[in-house]
Order: structure tokens, then C-alpha cells, then sequence
């Protein structure tokens, strides 16, 4: 990983030094990906905010969204409100960009995000538009993984009729793939 940074921040400098703000974006994503594989979400949240910073200046709306979507949850510092304001913020800038995959994955984070305070209404409501994005991409992966934390949604609030449901519908959607139910487990 050390070398890897070290080469990342010489690209860094290089666009820098030529005014390619693409570049420097790119190399602020990775920095921020080497520092939480390194376990500094400090240092990963302020490269990812720096990328976002750069994008939103030359007005590259998917650069932007890719960013914001990579910035680590902090809740030490902020409440769970500003995270969903985060995601919020996030949504906003992917649907200008037209990147549905990151629409898709920011109602997952806040569907999970009120899943864990058992604000089922609004976890579901988030859940099931990410399950009509990926659909619509034909994602079939994400939208079995989407049934999954739904069915963990369901089951926080000991509602095991639609938890055992939408588990059933993650299930068929791996099989579809070609993975068993075991493999699940195995992954």
C-alpha cells in the first residue's frame, strides 16, 4: 500500500502541476480508497471530499457523486441526520449526473441507515427504489443484496412474514445468477 500511495501522490503531483483537475480527482479517490484499506478513514474522508471539492468546481456532477458516495460514515463527529443529509446531497448530484448505480447504492445507505433505528416505513420506501433502479440497469446482483438487507430490515422489527418474504426473493436472485444459497454464506 505504501508504494502504491507514494506513486499515486507523484500522478497527484503531476496533474497538479499541469492543471489536469480529472486527474487530480482520480488520484484523490484513490488516496482516499489506500487510506481506508490502511484503516485512516480520517485521512480517506477529507482525499474524498477533496475530489468532490475539485469535481463540483468544474462542475463534473458524476465525479462528484462518485466521491461523495466514497466518503465513509463519521459518526464520532456527526449525527446520524448529517449522514442521511450526506446520502441526500448525494442522490441529488447523481441523479443530475444520470449515475444510477450511485442513486441506487445512496438509497441502500439510508434504507440501512433507518433499518438500524427501526424507521421501517422509510427503510423500505429507500430499498424498494433501489430495487426499481437496479432492475431497470438490470443489476441482478444488487437487487438480490438489496432483498437481503430488506429482509434484515423487516426482521429488526420482528416482522418475520416480510422478512422470510423478501429473503426468499434474494435467494431466487442469486439462483438466477448461479449461486446456490450456500455459496451466500461462503462469500
Amino acid at each position: 500500500l505504501l508504494r502504491a500511495e507514494d506513486l499515486i501522490c507523484q500522478a497527484l503531483k503531476i496533474y497538479q502541476d499541469h492543471g489536469k483537475k480529472t486527474g487530480e480527482i482520480r488520484c484523490h479517490n484513490k488516496l482516499g480508497m489506500v487510506a481506508q484499506n490502511k484503516g485512516d478513514t480520517e485521512d480517506a474522508r477529507h482525499r474524498y471530499k477533496q475530489g468532490a471539492a475539485i469535481s463540483r468546481q468544474i462542475g463534473d456532477r458524476l465525479s462528484e457523486a462518485i466521491c461523495l458516495s466514497n466518503i465513509p460514515p463519521d459518526f464520532n463527529n456527526s449525527s446520524w441526520e448529517s449522514e442521511i443529509e450526506k446520502h441526500i446531497r448525494l442522490l441529488d448530484v447523481s441523479e443530475e449526473a444520470g449515475a444510477y448505480p450511485v442513486i441506487a447504492g445512496a438509497y441502500n445507505n439510508i434504507g440501512a441507515n433507518n433499518s438500524d433505528r427501526s424507521n421501517i416505513e422509510i427503510a423500505v420506501k429507500c430499498f424498494e427504489r433501489a430495487i426499481k433502479i437496479y432492475n431497470q440497469i438490470g443489476h441482478k446482483g444488487r437487487t438480490a443484496r438489496t432483498y437481503y438487507s430488506m429482509a434484515l430490515a423487516y426482521g429488526n422489527v420482528c416482522d418475520y412474514d416480510n422478512a422470510l418474504i423478501n429473503y426468499r426473493k434474494c435467494v431466487d436472485g442469486y439462483r438466477s445468477l448461479g449461486i446456490l444459497p450456500h455459496e451466500l454464506y461462503a462469500s
